[in-house]
C-alpha cells in the first residue's frame, strides 16, 4: 500500500486532528465538578459517609453525561448514513455508489469507469457533481469532525505510460485527486489522508479459470475509488 500521509498538508504541532466533540464537552465537565468536588470536600468535616455520598453523585453525573454525549454520536453518524443513502436512491445511484459500514465508519465506494478515464487520474465532470452533492450532505449532520481516508484501487492490467508507471501510482493519483477536491471545497487538510492499493484488494480476483467475459467483468468491479469516513482518530 502506498500511504501518502504526507498529504496531510496542513499538520502541524495539532497532528492527532480535533478532539471528539464529546470528549470535549466530557473534559469541561470534568474540571468544574472536579473543582466543585474538591471544593466542598475541604470544607466539610470529612465526614466518611458525606465524602461517599458526594463521590456516588459525582460519578453518575459524569457517566450520565458521557453516555448522552455518545449516544448523540450515535445519531449523526446514522443520519449521515440515511442522507446518503437516500441521494443515491433519489437519484437512482444505486450501481454507482456502494455505502458499507466496518469498523472504522462508513465507506462509500465509486467505480474509477465514471470517476476517471481509462488511464487518467482527473476527475470526470459528472463525478466532481456527486462528490458536491457528498460534501453538501457531510455539511448539514453536527457531527463534522470525522476524518476522511481516500483511497485508490486498479485492477490487476499492468500500466506504463509516461505518467504512470505503475499501478500504485496510477490508484495513489487518482486518490490523490479525490482528496484535492475535498480539501478545495472546505474539508480540512488535516482532516483527509491518502491511500493507494494498486490491484492488491481486488473485489473479485481475477483467475484462470475464467472466461474473458468474466474476467472484464471481476476488472471493472475491482477498478473503484473510497471515500472512507473514520470515525475513530486510532484507525486514522
Amino acid at each position: 500500500m502506498i500511504n501518502k500521509e504526507n498529504y496531510r498538508r496542513g499538520s502541524t504541532s495539532n497532528d492527532e486532528g480535533e478532539a471528539e466533540p464529546w470528549l470535549i464537552t466530557y473534559a469541561d465537565l470534568f474540571t468544574l465538578l472536579f473543582a466543585f468536588f474538591v471544593l466542598l470536600v475541604n470544607s466539610s468535616d470529612h465526614n466518611p459517609e458525606k465524602f461517599e455520598d458526594m463521590k456516588a453523585s459525582f460519578e453518575k453525573v459524569i457517566d450520565k453525561e458521557s453516555k448522552s454525549a455518545l449516544a448523540q454520536e450515535r445519531i449523526n453518524r446514522e443520519k449521515l448514513k440515511e442522507q446518503i443513502e437516500s441521494y443515491i436512491k433519489e437519484e437512482k445511484l444505486e450501481e454507482q455508489i456502494k455505502l458499507e459500514e466496518n469498523e472504522r465508519g462508513l465507506k462509500i465506494e465509486f467505480p474509477s469507469n465514471g470517476f476517471f478515464a481509462s488511464g487518467s487520474a482527473n476527475m470526470a465532470k459528472d463525478s466532481e457533481k456527486i462528490m458536491a452533492e457528498i460534501l453538501a450532505i457531510f455539511e448539514t449532520v453536527d457531527y463534522k469532525t470525522f476524518k476522511i481516508s481516500t483511497e485508490g484501487h486498479t485492477d490487476d492490467v499492468p500500466i506504463k505510460t509516461a505518467r504512470f508507471t505503475s499501478n500504485w501510482e496510477l490508484s495513489s493519483s487518482r486518490a490523490a485527486s479525490v482528496a484535492d477536491y475535498l480539501t478545495e471545497n472546505g474539508i480540512g487538510e488535516d482532516r483527509v489522508k491518502v491511500a493507494g492499493f494498486g490491484d492488491t484488494r481486488p473485489v473479485v480476483p481475477v483467475l484462470e479459470t475464467m472466461s474473458d467475459d468474466e474476467k472484464r467483468a471481476a476488472r471493472s468491479k475491482n477498478r473503484r475509488i473510497a471515500v472512507q469516513l473514520i470515525y475513530f482518530k486510532e484507525h486514522f
